[in-house]
């Protein structure tokens, strides 16, 4: 797995970047390892950057609804109530199809606020914005 993981607890947001093939299973499994790293608390709102290497092509509809029922069994067991956001970033037209699917999929019963974004500025400007209009208290 080429995928990079990062915690920034200064601005209480995980960073993750999808580099190469993604299987099914990779971002359950850099939750699980967020979730252990210092710094990582559940006001940890996530950037999800798929890089212009990022292969999604082994992923098909079967495989976005068991990822999306993991990590939403994981999100309620590891965020509890606390406010959960996921920004994902991505500037390929073809990739975005497939990321809009995801977010489309998640919007009935998941645990996170889904958005997709072209850039991380983008994705970063959004999760200030939302934690300002909650007056930060996430």
């Amino acid at each position: 797995m080429n995928h990079e993981l990062e915690v920034d607890a200064e601005h209480q947001w995980i960073l993750v970047r999808f580099r190469g093939e993604i299987a099914e299973g990779d971002a359950l499994a850099l939750m699980q390892r967020a979730v252990t790293m210092p710094g990582w608390t559940p006001a940890c709102d996530r950037i999800v950057v798929y890089e212009d290497d990022a292969d999604m092509h082994e992923l098909d509809v079967a495989s976005f609804q068991r990822l999306s029922a993991g990590l939403a069994e994981f999100l309620r067991a590891h965020y509890g109530d606390t406010p959960s956001r996921s920004a994902q970033v991505c500037n390929d037209s073809m990739k975005k199809v497939l990321l809009e699917f995801w977010v489309n999929l998640t919007e009935d019963g998941y645990p996170a606020q889904l958005q997709l974004f072209d850039t991380v500025q983008e994705a970063k400007a959004w999760l200030r914005r939302e934690r300002e209009d909650r007056g930060g208290q996430d």
